[in-house]
């Protein structure tokens, strides 16, 4: 009963809207369907749950999408493949959290801006660059003197260290 309740709920719009809202997730959900053991076993995952567990069409509604974003900055991975895709939306996850670059569509990764905002958010988002990025000697430069251990361990390909300008 619980589990349909709680499904029941997830297909909710307004409920959606307003547990992102709220910021504690599935309190609403407690609140309207006296959820209290699964509420809590999904608040645990933190903001991003309520967009995890949501029907596919919620995933393709932006203004789900950018609530639970502003939320929490990984919350593109629970995303629709064309809201990942959304610069603005990427461009709000990568500010709170680089490493998001690893969820965010290709033509994100085709933007030398958002790439170099998630590697100012945190170099380490150097991981996550597509082929093209990279080789990007200013991204890799920008990644290694926001953190020089990035050459120590082995996170910038050993072919662009030869090079003489990085």
């Amino acid at each position: 009963l619980y589990a349909k309740d709680l499904k029941e709920a997830l297909r909710d719009r307004e409920t959606v809207l307003e547990a992102l809202r709220r910021s504690t997730e599935m309190r609403i959900l407690e609140e309207r369907n006296e959820l209290k053991h699964q509420a809590k076993q999904y608040t645990s995952m933190g903001p991003a749950s309520v967009l995890c567990f949501v029907c596919d069409e919620f995933k393709n509604d932006r203004e789900i999408v950018e609530l639970a974003v502003r939320e929490y900055g990984l919350a593109l991975e629970y995303a629709s493949a064309s809201l990942q895709n959304d610069v603005s939306l990427a461009e709000i996850d990568l500010r709170q959290n680089g490493l998001a670059l690893r969820y965010c569509g290709s033509a994100v990764h085709q933007s030398d801006r958002l790439c170099s905002i998630a590697i100012e958010q945190d170099p380490l988002a150097v991981w996550f660059l597509q082929a093209d990025q990279a080789v990007n000697k200013s991204l890799l430069r920008q990644a290694l003197a926001k953190d020089g251990l990035l050459l120590s361990e082995n996170y910038i390909e050993k072919q662009m260290l030869a090079e003489k300008d990085l």
